[in-house]
């Protein structure tokens, strides 16, 4: 019941338990219940209360009792990796792994590695959280685990490494795979893959299809009650599809209706802050976001939170560059593209859309980026023309009116018929685009599939080891 995320019923029935054999526990058996009763307090959002009951259980527990000290020590680095403590959360993660395998306590194991993965993914290691990805999927196939609400968790943070990594069809196939393995839950657990389909959507550029996904998300969200995570997740690409659709409207209902988290000390917590952020920069708030962006870097840098770092500095990039301090918004997208090295990011450069690639231009131009960064900045700038190349191939009319009234279009051009193709080049043209950059951006759709880089780049300059298994393996 506890591993069927039935949370609510396991507690009603510790209660009951503990009241009738309250008479007859020995300090063992009330080690036990203490165990049980700090998981489910984890999973009710209580840190403090599971951190006290997760540690009584420990030292009431005698060692005969393997299965409530893993359960007890899992808890342990779940409160940790809460806190931001994420070095000693990894060091008990992989303990609770050790001990759960040794007792074949399989869904313990599973659960143990997909927290490794979560909190190297905070650290910024993508390739090492990739790693353990491997060895949690290995785990389901050997141990038959598939069936597990736990096998969609362990998709979907496939799913979110994949999105960053800009393999999209693979990180759609993965979210498709999650809901497949909760279709016979409520459909209210399949808001997190869900959320992800949509962020893929968001990143092709391609909101018609966002917008169905929203509409199904949104419907999900008013009709139940969510953990602080998943409404994070939820809220986070809802304010991308405002941010890409200008609906300042529905920002500012958000930001009037949305609690503020009291701290920013975990990566859930930043995620939430940062919608509020990007919220704040579409309606043109740009100090408060300003100083929600800054107290949110000084806490990922000390907390060594990477990931959160890397996109923190994406919005401080975007903030700055819409209220004009131009070198500024250099400075922070230099350090994002220089921390996107340890991260692998792609896509979360690729969303901040035109913006984003007027920047990268002039820095390749500049061509005084080290090898790594101008490759990036190259590949980020080849994903954003091509998945949001619409802005320039389907000009509206009132797009050519302003082309026409530019002051540096020609008169020749004011009274020719153009083709669509010559409308395209003037598109671009009027977006900045150099000879060099039209060249490359007309002929992207066509290269792009085989290009030879588009796998991405970890940490350390290398790609995912071929050979190692698929992207998102499927598990029969």
């Amino acid at each position: 019941m506890q591993s069927q995320h039935r949370y609510s019923e396991v507690n009603t029935l510790l209660a009951r338990a503990e009241q009738e054999m309250s008479v007859e526990m020995d300090t063992a058996m009330h080690g036990d219940f203490n165990a049980l009763r700090a998981q489910v307090a984890i999973n009710d959002g209580d840190q403090d209360e599971a951190e006290r009951l997760s540690m009584v259980a420990l030292e009431e527990l005698p060692l005969a009792n393997y299965y409530s000290r893993i359960v007890a020590t899992s808890v342990h680095g779940e409160v940790l990796h809460c806190k931001g403590k994420l070095t000693k959360s990894l060091a008990v993660m992989q303990q609770t792994e050790q001990m759960a395998r040794r007792h074949d306590v399989w869904h313990y194991a599973l659960w143990s590695i997909i927290q490794q993965s979560e909190i190297l993914f905070a650290q910024g290691f993508l390739q090492a959280a990739w790693e353990s990805q491997e060895k949690a999927f290995q785990l389901v196939r050997e141990q038959h685990l598939e069936q597990l609400p736990m096998h969609e968790f362990l998709l979907r943070i496939r799913s979110q490494l994949l999105w960053a990594w800009a393999r999209l069809d693979e990180a759609e196939a993965c979210a498709r795979q999650g809901m497949d393995v909760l279709s016979t839950y409520q459909p209210q657990q399949q808001l997190q893959c869900l959320a992800l389909m949509v962020q893929c959507s968001l990143a092709r550029g391609d909101l018609d299809n966002a917008r169905s996904h929203l509409n199904r998300l949104e419907n999900l969200l008013g009709n139940g009650h969510y953990h602080s995570d998943w409404v994070s997740n939820a809220d986070k690409v809802r304010v991308i599809y405002w941010q890409m659709t200008g609906d300042k409207t529905a920002a500012a209902n958000w930001l009037r209706q949305t609690p503020k988290p009291e701290f920013a000390n975990n990566h859930f917590l930043q995620s939430q802050w940062r919608n509020i952020a990007r919220a704040q920069i579409l309606l043109g708030d740009f100090e408060p976001a300003e100083m929600v962006l800054e107290e949110l870097n000084e806490n990922a840098r000390s907390l060594r939170l990477m990931s959160d770092l890397n996109r923190n500095l994406l919005l401080l990039n975007q903030l700055y560059w819409q209220s004009g301090r131009k070198s500024e918004a250099q400075k922070a997208l230099l350090e994002a593209l220089t921390l996107a090295n340890r991260t692998g990011f792609i896509n979360h450069f690729v969303i901040e859309g035109e913006a984003m690639a007027q920047q990268l231009r002039q820095l390749i131009q500049l061509n005084t980026l080290p090898e790594l960064e101008q490759h990036r900045a190259q590949r980020i700038l080849r994903d954003i023309n091509q998945h949001h190349r619409h802005k320039f191939a389907h000009f509206d009319e009132g797009f050519v009116e302003r082309l026409l009234n530019h002051p540096e279009v020609p008169e020749l051009i004011r009274t020719s018929p153009l083709t669509q193709r010559e409308w395209q080049v003037l598109g671009l043209i009027y977006s900045g685009y150099s000879n060099e950059q039209i060249a490359g951006e007309l002929d992207v759709a066509a290269t792009h599939h085989q290009d030879p880089h588009s796998q991405p780049v970890s940490e350390t300059g290398r790609r995912p080891p071929a050979g190692r298994g698929t992207a998102c393996p499927a598990v029969t």
